[in-house]
């Protein structure tokens, strides 16, 4: 029942019975072609960007790349 109270929120007790209300994850994955870059709200002369813009298809293959270490042994050894 703990695993259930902590997917819906239950487990706050508050004083008072606490609405009922569900956590779900959604996931969102642009194309390979769309640039990401920091907001132009998000940025000025004295506040600039953190990181530079990225097409979404570099960074994804980069983090793939730098989480399975392994990738270029098979791409070598296919054939």
């Amino acid at each position: 029942m703990v695993a259930v109270e902590a997917l819906f929120g239950n487990s706050v007790d508050n004083g008072a019975k606490s609405a009922f209300h569900a956590q779900i994850a959604y996931f969102v994955e642009p194309s390979h072609d769309c640039l990401v870059e920091c907001l132009p709200t998000c940025k000025s002369d004295k506040n600039p960007p953190k990181f530079p813009p990225v097409k979404c298809g570099t960074y994804l293959t980069q983090r793939y790349k730098d989480t399975h270490a392994d990738l270029n042994l098979y791409t070598k050894h296919q054939a």
